[in-house]
């Protein structure tokens, strides 16, 4: 594709069904010649024949018996042990990826979103988005989410934008491609799912202010989730990812900067995970519910870090001399997939990762 791709939160939502597959293989490690230790002798102590006195004789008496003088003998020396050297660690393995990758484009002024094979690289057409939306922010990285799948890959959840200026509609696709609609309001983006797939959370902009709002997947019972005070007045920009354990992770924006926070719909239980001067967005959860993947430009440019879900254990999966950003999981939660931009400008690719940094191929190159 020669059209510049722009992607966003969840440009890249993982369908990677995963099956096992070798580990690179283990370096060998050349033994280093062992040298037998050194027989310890003794040196030979010189002697000069005894002076023998003269003899006398003399009657033995009765008494206890002489005792046998038993000659000393030498304990051995043990031979010195020679370490064994443990081989380098190896590349961590990691079961070989399956299935497909969902990436957003707007080619030609249009959404659009493709499949794309993690081994070969291949992109099909999946499903078209209406007229493009502007997901961008700050000129590069994500502001918003592409869509979801649920649990199983049963549905896919997605906002058209229809005609430029209009309303967006949050869609649902079936496995079969037919589509329904669920709410159309303005400014709403980022759709994901429940742990139990029946309602979607998904982020409100109106004249008024940023909401996360619920809804049934039927359309009905709508709701928005209580704003705390803490965070009165934020941008929830970077998209929200919602865990099995019910909790919503997403990015607020109150002095200039985002942090990652974390509440349960409820909203009675807000917890902020990072607080750094720089931006800390597009929090996703693992399957497991353990983890949170993000991006980060705390070392200048965008870079993919993990940490676990109360915010310990931070650490960067990599680190990159480009801009990387949009983190999604694999289904078993050993892949990455992101998307890369040189920081100097250029295309922006799909490459997929472990969660140590390891094992990275690209997927897709030039303008997705």
């Amino acid at each position: 594709m020669n059209t510049r791709f722009a992607l966003f939160t969840c440009a890249l939502i993982a369908v990677i069904a995963l099956s096992a597959c070798g580990a690179p293989p283990t370096p060998t490690l050349t033994p280093s010649p062992t040298v037998p230790p050194a027989t310890p002798t003794v040196a030979a102590t010189a002697t000069r024949p005894p002076t023998v006195a003269p003899t006398r004789t003399f009657t033995p008496t009765a008494g206890p018996p002489t005792a046998t003088a038993i000659p000393p003998t030498r304990t051995p020396i043990p031979a010195p042990i020679v370490p064994t050297v443990a081989p380098p660690p190896t590349s961590r393995a990691v079961s070989k990826p399956t299935g497909t990758i969902v990436v957003h484009t707007k080619a030609d002024g249009t959404d659009r979103l493709f499949h794309v094979d993690p081994n070969s690289g291949a992109v099909t057409p999946f499903l078209l988005g209406g007229s493009a939306m502007d997901y961008t922010l700050e000129n590069f990285g994500t502001n918003v989410r592409a869509g979801e799948f649920s649990a199983g890959n049963a549905f896919f959840a997605y906002v058209f934008a229809g005609a430029p200026g209009a309303v967006n509609v949050l869609k649902i696709r079936d496995a079969s491609g037919n589509t329904r609609d669920i709410t159309s309001e303005n400014g709403v983006s980022s759709p994901t799912w429940s742990p139990d797939g029946k309602r979607l959370a998904y982020i409100r902009v109106t004249p008024t202010g940023w909401f996360i709002s619920l809804i049934d997947a039927d359309g009905k019972n709508r709701e928005n989730v209580p704003t705390p005070a803490e965070i009165a007045g934020a941008q929830f920009r970077g998209g929200m990812s919602w865990s099995k354990d019910n909790l919503l992770a997403f990015s607020a924006n109150t002095s200039g900067a985002s942090d990652i926070y974390t509440n349960y719909p409820d909203g009675k239980q807000l917890r902020k995970l990072t607080d750094h001067p720089a931006d800390d967005t597009t929090p996703v959860f693992s399957p497991d519910g353990k983890l949170i993947a993000f991006t980060s430009t705390r070392d200048s440019n965008q870079q993919i870090y993990l940490m676990n879900a109360d915010g310990s254990g931070l650490r960067r999966v990599r680190k990159s001399a480009n801009n990387d950003f949009s983190p999604t999981w694999s289904p078993d939660g050993n892949w990455i997939a992101f998307a890369s931009t040189p920081v100097s400008g250029g295309a922006t690719d799909v490459f997929m990762m472990d969660t140590f940094g390891g094992n990275v191929k690209q997927l897709v190159n030039g303008d997705h």
